[in-house]
């Protein structure tokens, strides 16, 4: 039980971390679009 209690705690620590990753991702993919669209309009 212990061992996949501590499977689950990693899973669950990477999934987070590619979760927060991929958020950024999306922010960053969002402000470029922005930008780009206010640099198209000017």
């Amino acid at each position: 039980m212990k061992k996949k209690i501590g499977i689950f705690k990693v899973r669950t620590f990477f999934e987070s971390v590619l979760f927060l990753e991929y958020l950024k991702v999306l922010d960053s993919c969002f402000l470029a679009s922005r930008v780009l669209g206010f640099s198209g309009q000017g």
